[in-house]
């Protein structure tokens, strides 16, 4: 089985172009090359999005299987709950998780515009995972240094365990991607949450069908998403009807992985 979890090639491009990468037309080569010939000599190919599908289609005669990417569900204890919400204080504040993977980076800066500034100086994003560093050495924060830093928490990289408190606790999740190829995890995480969401149109790639959960705002980067950002902060949390509950129970890894466990099965079975 070839899973790819994007189109490396276009992944790998981008992020030469945004780091003025020189003569890296070889290895952008190499690495079509290699995802080509993977998908070619696969028994079963699976992507993430309807998108790579069709990007796949021109390298295999094997079947290709949609398996979006899903989420395990988590939960904390009321201990690192408390623990948050004395470094926090009682104000809801906005999560962003994200690794240090440069469109991670770049997302961000981009998805708020010149500045933090559309927040008031009491709402804030808690930054979580190994992007808080990239963040808070970027041009784009230091530039607005002490503008920014009101309004931004470096949580930095945290257990299992804290993560998931702060998970609980995060009264709205951002997903602040401009770029990058499949879909993004984090995006099945924020959606499985039930909470406030707010999302670039490039972060719901993948889950175009679950745009219209409640609480669930799709929006430009930039100006526009920096205020919806604001204004989910001041609202009560949406409601938790049966419909929205159980399609929020399609996101796990059960129901996302059902048609690549079938695929594999049914293969397994022929002479």
């Amino acid at each position: 089985v070839y899973g790819s979890q994007n189109i490396e090639t276009h992944l790998k491009q981008a992020i030469f172009a945004q780091y003025k990468v020189r003569d890296g037309q070889p290895l952008l080569d190499g690495i079509l090359a290699l995802e080509q010939q993977s998908a070619a000599q696969a028994d079963l190919v699976a992507t993430v999005t309807q998108q790579d599908r069709a990007h796949t289609l021109g390298w295999t005669q094997a079947p290709i299987v949609l398996a979006p990417n899903g989420v395990s569900a988590w939960t904390s204890t009321p201990t690192d709950r408390d623990h948050w919400r004395q470094v926090l204080g009682p104000e809801p504040f906005a999560l962003y998780v994200a690794s240090a993977h440069p469109p991670n980076v770049s997302g961000f800066c981009e998805s708020f515009g010149e500045c933090m500034a559309a927040l008031s100086p009491v709402q804030k994003v808690v930054l979580a995972g190994s992007v808080t560093e990239h963040i808070l050495s970027s041009a784009w924060y230091t530039h607005w240094g002490p503008l920014n830093a009101r309004r931004i928490h470096p949580a930095g990289v945290l257990s299992d365990e804290q993560l998931s408190a702060l998970r609980d606790l995060a009264h709205t999740f951002v997903l602040p991607m401009t770029s990058g190829g499949g879909s993004n995890l984090k995006t099945a995480e924020a959606l499985h949450s039930g909470r406030h969401v707010v999302a670039t149109p490039h972060a719901m790639r993948g889950f175009e069908a679950m745009a219209d959960l409640p609480g669930v705002v799709v929006t430009q980067p930039g100006i526009p998403f920096a205020q919806a950002v604001a204004t989910s902060l001041l609202q009560p949390q949406p409601g938790a009807d049966a419909a929205s509950l159980a399609r929020r129970a399609t996101l796990t890894w059960s129901h996302t992985l059902a048609a690549l466990c079938d695929a594999i099965e049914a293969h397994s079975r022929k002479p």
